[in-house]
């Protein structure tokens, strides 16, 4: 009885520490780790040319790519009007996907080749329903909020973020030049 209760701890424990680390992160972590965060509608479903890595610490393999096209950057920089996001992954725990002309706010990183993938797999992809999303600067959303909120919301952050990346690149006093 002992042995048992003790096997069951230790996958419990075991279990809960994969869930940590490949459940939602924290939205600030989310939004430092995008280079690119965005508001998009699908307009194509396509074959992944190839397959891609699209993480370091889990080999998984983009099998679709869907085309977005973009209606607003919140973050980073990109002279296309589409991007292309990797998804539908061998990975069990990735629930990602998209439809054709449903909407999104996007948190990706850019891979090797031109393809996005999202920031924390299904946690990235956040859809956009009669103008509403799920909140996006908590880690378990638990309503729905106006897309102009969410985006305002987020944009704070960004701003926030990007100036305190700034500010730790400035040499200190007496430091530097």
């Amino acid at each position: 009885m002992r042995r048992a209760v003790s096997l069951a701890l230790s996958f419990l424990f075991v279990t809960s520490l994969g869930w940590a680390k490949h459940g939602p992160m924290e939205a600030e972590e989310k939004i430092k780790e995008s280079e690119l965060i965005l508001v998009g509608t699908v307009t194509e479903i396509k074959d992944a040319y190839e397959k891609v890595t699209l993480n370091t610490d889990i080999a998984e393999t983009a099998h679709n790519a869907a085309v977005v096209k973009i209606e607003r950057v919140v973050k980073g920089k990109l002279e296309a009007e589409t991007v292309e996001v990797g998804f539908n992954t061998d990975y069990a725990c990735d629930t990602t996907s998209f439809e054709v002309g449903g909407k999104y706010v996007l948190f990706l990183r850019k891979l090797s080749r031109p393809l996005y993938a999202t920031v924390n797999w299904q946690y990235g992809a956040r859809p956009v329903v009669e103008g509403q999303v799920d909140e996006l600067l908590v880690r378990w959303p638990e309503k729905q909020v106006p897309i102009e909120e969410a985006l305002a919301a987020l944009a704070q952050v960004v701003e926030r973020q990007a100036a305190e990346e700034q500010d730790e690149r400035r040499p200190q006093d007496g430091q530097g030049r």
